[in-house]
């Protein structure tokens, strides 16, 4: 009554407001909340952190030791919303929010570690919620696998919004790792950015990516992605240099003789058409291939030189892009038509 007259401030309106909204209810909570023995208290803090709907056994897992709820439920402050196995929830997100919020920074980073070890000694346990729990305990480095391969399922469902969470986890933890894994993690959690329009937090992460990189072709990949990243930004000049320097890594020269290049390739492409038995799909593709790579970067060049220098310049790099491509069977960068009916 005196909080709400207190909130009030002597209006009547307000009061009648406050008392119908039931936003007084979390005094009331708090109130009850306050009363209860330590131990209770401790308990709900460590139930708070494992979720709205937690089960005994996790909770006494957590503490490490048993916990008789009991006078947690008098007070209305949880609920048994599960006989078989046990399980409770807090009644509304509002009461979990004030047990959350009573808790000092050392004591929810203290939950918050005990349940992401006790989650990750449990069979079949659920990475995504053992790497948050030990993000938000601090303890990155110890949590460091399990971000890892929270990034990786989510990069396998394509979930870029939760990949760039857990990535950024991982890279948080990576100290001590050597610098290629280091680069494979900028590298994705660039890619991720760059996949959802953060085009300066993609540019960060490839650029930083670069200074580990040890090997011609791991560079001209990220030259390859900063390509398309500008290019994404409509920034066409340095989209350009980004990709006329992956291919300089690479060995390649670009002709200053267009018309030159032109009959070239098209000559070479006109053998690929009149005898394809003899010149297409003889290679494998496999992972030690950089042909490959050079026809994704023919490919970004093509559609820049469509904006910058016209129709001729871009069939000649789509042209080298093409007879590279059609030397291997099919794959990423030559997909096989389907069969006509």
């Amino acid at each position: 009554l005196e909080s709400a007259i207190t909130q009030a401030r002597g209006n009547p309106f307000s009061l009648l407001s406050y008392v119908r909204g039931g936003k007084l209810q979390g005094d009331s909570d708090l109130a009850r909340y306050s009363a209860l023995p330590d131990s209770v208290r401790k308990a709900l803090g460590a139930a708070s952190v494992l979720g709205r709907e937690f089960a005994l056994q996790d909770l006494h897992g957590c503490l490490e030791a048993p916990v008789d709820l009991a006078e947690a439920r008098a007070e209305g402050l949880i609920d048994l919303c599960n006989q078989d196995r046990l399980a409770y929830r807090f009644p509304h997100d509002r009461v979990r929010d004030m047990v959350i919020a009573s808790l000092h920074s050392d004591e929810l980073s203290e939950h918050h570690l005990r349940a992401a070890r006790y989650l990750s000694r449990q069979p079949g346990g659920n990475p995504f919620d053992v790497a948050f729990h030990f993000q938000a305990a601090g303890a990155v480095k110890e949590g460091f696998p399990h971000s890892l391969e929270a990034a990786r399922l989510a990069l396998q469902e394509h979930d870029s919004g939760t990949a760039i969470f857990y990535l950024r986890a991982a890279l948080a933890g990576a100290e001590g790792q050597t610098a290629e894994a280091r680069e494979e993690l900028l590298g994705k959690l660039g890619d991720c950015y760059r996949l959802t329009g953060h085009y300066a937090e993609a540019l960060d992460c490839f650029s930083k990516a670069f200074l580990l990189s040890h090997t011609e072709a791991s560079r001209a990949s990220l030259m390859l992605r900063i390509g398309d990243v500008h290019f994404k930004r409509g920034e066409l000049e340095l989209a350009r240099s980004s990709v006329e320097r992956g291919l300089a890594l690479l060995g390649e020269r670009l002709p200053k003789r267009l018309v030159a290049d032109f009959l070239k390739q098209a000559s070479i492409q006109l053998a690929h058409t009149v005898l394809p038995a003899r010149f297409v799909g003889r290679r494998s593709a496999t992972l030690e291939t950089s042909d490959l790579l050079r026809v994704d970067l023919y490919n970004r060049l093509a559609y820049i030189r469509w904006f910058l220098d016209g129709p001729i310049p871009s069939i000649c790099a789509h042209l080298r892009e093409l007879n590279l491509a059609e030397r291997y069977l099919p794959s990423a960068e030559l997909i096989p038509q389907a069969p006509a009916k």
